[in-house]
C-alpha cells in the first residue's frame, strides 16, 4: 500500500493513498486554485494555518510574503556575476 508519513514532533501520521486521493491536486495553471496556492505558501513560509487567520491577518501576511518573494527574486538576480539588488 502506498503511504505518506508525517512526523510532526509528537504524533506520527501515516496516510494511505486512498486518503491522499480525496483532495484533488492543486492546479498548476496560472489563475486556477488561487486560494489553495496562497494557503500553501502561507503555511510553508510563515508556519501558520491560514484558515485560523482573520481576513485582515491573511491579507497582511499575503502582502508580506509577496514582498519577500519579490525581494528574494531580485536578490538572486545576477548580472555579470554581480548581485543587482538595490534596497
Amino acid at each position: 500500500m502506498d503511504c505518506l508519513k508525517f512526523f510532526d514532533g509528537g504524533s506520527n501520521k501515516v496516510l494511505s493513498s486512498q486518503v491522499l486521493s480525496i483532495s484533488p491536486p492543486i492546479a498548476t495553471a496560472t489563475g486556477k486554485d488561487l486560494l489553495r496556492k496562497a494557503n500553501a505558501l502561507l503555511r510553508f513560509h510563515f508556519k501558520v494555518d491560514p484558515e485560523q487567520l482573520s481576513d485582515e491577518q491573511f491579507s497582511e501576511l499575503w502582502q508580506q510574503l509577496k514582498w519577500a518573494l519579490h525581494f528574494e527574486s531580485k536578490r538572486f538576480n545576477l548580472k555579470d556575476g554581480k548581485n543587482t539588488l538595490q534596497i
